[in-house]
């Protein structure tokens, strides 16, 4: 059904918040998260809907690919009706940025998320050669610059206000080199990538993300009367994926014709071309937030 297959990588320049609602847990206003797991992720049709608004801006000045773009997205009105051509996956969290006493900060990720995002990869058609290391209580690549020396050839990471002993790991690092290969949205995976046990780094991604006090300011220029809010951001320098499926166009055929109007590799590459190096995702545009950088890979070509 949908002949055309890539990976859309995201990556958090701005902290963003892609909303749940409201919860009755501590925070007003949290992100969303995956029921089983708990970790962040974007739901597909955030993304789609958020992806569509950027595509249909770019084009308003000149309104040339109006149809393609419904084509891509499908199209609702009084008198056209058709579904979309594109396939979006919930975007994944795949690395997740925590202070570090040494180097700033690190990007954390665990066995199971790159497990499952070999699995994920292999399942959707995209090829991929990536290394997993044997689980270990915690690894780093060999020329990481997050690690402190105890003075007794061995090496620990400070993360927040937690310690790990680790161990440098070249299978690490060539799983870390694999995976910049693919991203390609930063060229310091290999020094900054850490592997914690699948526990710690579930308690990371639900206790250390971004959590904000918010007031809202009446007409008067002051705070109204019970209107302090938090709200929850999937912070800057997260790593996540999505994959981007496409199948002929929906639309009515050709004209005497019962080809589509459009096919699948026509759609990917125009999808391809037009998808803008950064857009917005979420709440709190106004502010600054939601900001993600994009990176587009199918098969073994850079697109």
């Amino acid at each position: 059904m949908y002949d055309q297959k890539k990976v859309l990588f995201l990556k958090v320049l701005t902290p963003l918040h892609a909303g749940s609602g409201t919860d009755i847990r501590s925070v007003d206003l949290p992100i969303q998260r995956e029921v089983h797991t708990g970790y962040p992720k974007i739901e597909s049709s955030t993304i789609k809907g958020c992806l569509r608004d950027t595509f249909e801006f770019n084009d308003k000045n000149n309104n040339n690919d109006h149809e393609i773009i419904n084509a891509i997205f499908g199209e609702e009105g009084a008198s056209e009706l058709s579904a979309a051509a594109i396939a979006i996956t919930d975007a994944r969290l795949l690395f997740f940025p925590v202070r570090s006493a040494k180097g700033i900060y690190a990007l954390i990720t665990c066995p199971m998320v790159i497990k499952r995002f070999q699995n994920d990869m292999e399942s959707f058609g995209v090829k991929n050669k990536i290394c997993i290391p044997s689980d270990a209580p915690a690894l780093a690549s060999e020329n990481n610059i997050l690690s402190l020396d105890n003075n007794a050839g061995k090496y620990s990471i400070l993360l927040d206000e937690f310690r790990y002993d680790i161990g440098k790991s070249p299978d690490f690092e060539r799983c870390c080199n694999d995976l910049k290969h693919y991203i390609g949205l930063t060229e310091d995976i290999a020094e900054r990538a850490v592997l914690l046990p699948d526990d710690d780094f579930k308690d990371f991604v639900t206790h250390a993300t971004s959590i904000v006090t918010r007031i809202k300011i009446g007409n008067n220029g002051v705070v109204e009367n019970k209107a302090l809010f938090t709200e929850e951001y999937l912070p800057e320098e997260s790593i996540l994926y999505s994959f981007i499926m496409m199948s002929d166009a929906k639309l009515d055929s050709k004209p005497d014709s019962k080809e589509p109007k459009y096919k699948a590799p026509e759609l990917m590459g125009f999808f391809s071309d037009k998808l803008p190096p950064v857009f917005q995702i979420g709440a709190d545009a106004t502010l600054g937030k939601g900001f993600v950088m994009t990176y587009l890979k199918g098969g073994d070509t850079n697109d």
